[in-house]
């Protein structure tokens, strides 16, 4: 979500629907697990057959792709969301093409890593699909309450803000590990959650 607060900067309605997504997606991801149970491959293939990279992975909790759900109920949203001026989108066919691209090779790391089997990614897909869906629809049948929290800059820069400040405890836990898209994402979001607040400074002296 971090990552995703740059939408706040370029169209407030796809940064909705990525927060309202976020329920979907979760419940989704944790009651898939929870109700198929499937062991990952590395607790049920032999070491000499499969590519194990980072942490060795063997709990029953493969199907579905919690990384394959994220990614792709961002890529539904941003399509449910632009689908009404797709005609007005310059490539807006490319645009599409190169996201499907994007979470295809983020989905296919998790095998490439020996983290999930390749049915765990379809039905990842899918979970996002119903995801993005979820917060596209909610964002355009009410438009109260997100409107709210985007015209109400420092309540926006706090709720940005939460999700950099949540990874970080998360890291500082031993909940998450120190790796370079984490930080990556602390940044961006502290950035954004800086620029929103400044922009509310601006906009208040030139009142």
């Amino acid at each position: 979500m971090p990552l995703l607060s740059l939408f706040c900067l370029i169209s407030p309605r796809i940064w909705a629907s990525f927060f309202s997504s976020i329920p979907a997606a979760m419940l989704l991801s944790y009651f898939g697990k929870k109700y198929f149970a499937i062991p990952r491959p590395a607790a049920v293939l032999d070491e000499s057959l499969i590519n194990v990279i980072g942490e060795k992975l063997t709990a029953h909790s493969s199907l579905p792709s919690g990384h394959t759900i994220t990614i792709f109920t961002a890529i539904f949203a941003i399509i449910f969301c632009t689908l009404g001026i797709k005609s007005r989108l310059k490539n807006g066919l490319m645009l599409y093409l190169i996201l499907f691209s994007i979470g295809l090779l983020v989905s296919l790391s998790r095998v490439a890593v020996g983290a999930h089997w390749p049915l765990d990614l379809i039905l990842g897909m899918a979970f996002g699909y119903l995801a993005g869906f979820s917060g596209a629809y909610i964002t355009y049948r009410y438009t109260n309450w997100w409107t709210r929290i985007v015209n109400n800059s420092y309540f926006l820069s706090a709720t940005i803000f939460i999700f950099p400040v949540t990874l970080t405890f998360q890291v500082l836990n031993g909940n998450l590990p120190q790796l370079s898209i984490v930080q990556l994402a602390v940044f961006v979001g502290s950035t954004v959650s800086i620029i929103v607040l400044i922009n509310a400074f601006g906009a208040n002296d030139k009142d």
